[in-house]
């Protein structure tokens, strides 16, 4: 993402929040009261450090 020609915080409405308001979901796509506490954490731009699935911090590799 170094070199994308919008900001970060932009980009991932547009793949997160965006996405789920076309689908109906929403109660997922943002981080607020009301939504799914679904959350994957980037140690930089591609490697996954983390995930939080509905509330609970999980061995992602059985997402992958």
């Amino acid at each position: 993402m170094k070199d994308a020609v919008i900001p970060k915080c932009s980009a991932v409405k547009l793949i997160t929040r965006n996405p789920a308001r076309i689908m109906g979901l929403s109660y997922k796509g943002e981080i607020k009261i009301g939504c799914y506490a679904d959350i994957v954490i980037f140690e930089d731009d591609v490697n996954i450090k983390g995930v939080i699935h509905q509330g609970e911090v999980v061995e992602y590799s059985k997402f992958l």
